[in-house]
């Protein structure tokens, strides 16, 4: 009881405190107990930002319920190469991240002409498992391509409402690099 007393006090006395306890006692009305961490008007200053980005055609270029798109695809590919959770130094995420602009790009056979500047010539078995790895990487997307466009033709199916915007289709490739 002397403890409550104490906080009535010291908020009655703070007038320009944000949590005056003493007009909720005032007025009857309820405390809301609830901690925000933001204060309100920097939440209505994002919540446009946020309901556009939760909008219908916002979450449409989503597809299968991933957000993985051929941005994340790439810095999946990077961080496999140079993962975040050991230290690696400049040069060495400078080596990475040019290896995985080449996979992402030409595939892993593009390796072979830097092993061809530094040796002077590939190996036949490095050939082999960089063709072997690049056609499972091309398999791997028209497998997605096929099960996707079966996803579609589904959807279309069933939901004759709904207008599809095949662009996105081409655009977002979860997993896909």
């Amino acid at each position: 009881m002397i403890f409550i007393t104490f906080v009535l006090l010291i908020h009655i006395v703070c007038s320009n405190c944000s949590l005056n306890i003493y007009v909720y006692f005032k007025t009857g009305t309820k405390y809301d107990q609830q901690k925000h961490s933001l204060p309100k008007y920097v939440m209505e200053a994002i919540k446009p930002v946020f309901e556009d980005l939760a909008s219908k055609e916002t979450l449409q270029h989503v597809l299968n319920g991933s957000s993985q798109n051929a941005n994340e695809s790439f810095h999946s590919l990077l961080w496999s190469m140079a993962p975040k959770n050991r230290y690696c130094s400049g040069t060495i995420i400078d080596i990475c991240l040019g290896l995985a602009v080449m996979i992402y790009n030409d595939g892993y056979l593009s390796i072979g002409e830097i092993l061809h500047e530094l040796l002077g010539e590939m190996g036949h078995f490095s050939y082999v498992a960089f063709d072997r790895i690049n056609k499972q990487r091309v398999q791997k997307e028209a497998q997605w391509r096929k099960r996707r466009g079966q996803q579609i033709a589904g959807d279309e199916d069933t939901d004759n409402d709904e207008d599809k915007n095949d662009d996105t289709i081409e655009e977002y490739h979860s997993g896909a690099f």
